[in-house]
């Protein structure tokens, strides 16, 4: 990173220049791992989560539909709660 000033006298004139240079990589390193970690996440999130979604819709549309599959509800929950708990997991990880 690089910052250049100018100095000035009290009259406004031009006295000279401050340039300040810094080493800005570990921060940009740490913004990169920051991203990397942001972006991970999302995915490991994403696929328990949709499961999660497919379950409950399975199950509103047995219930909408009236339908009578007592195995199927429970394995639709079963998915949704193993899906979820792995959320969890990965969050307290």
């Amino acid at each position: 990173e690089r910052l250049i000033g100018t100095l000035q006298t009290e009259d406004k004139s031009f006295s000279g220049l401050i340039i300040v240079i810094r080493d800005v990589t570990d921060e940009v390193e740490l913004d990169q791992a920051r991203e990397l970690i942001t972006t991970t996440l999302v995915h490991d999130l994403r696929s328990p989560m949709s499961t999660v979604i497919g379950s409950l819709d399975m199950i509103s549309e047995l219930i909408h539909n009236d339908m009578d599959d007592q195995e199927l509800l429970e394995q639709s929950i079963h998915v949704a709660k193993r899906s979820t708990k792995r959320v969890i997991n990965l969050v307290e990880d």
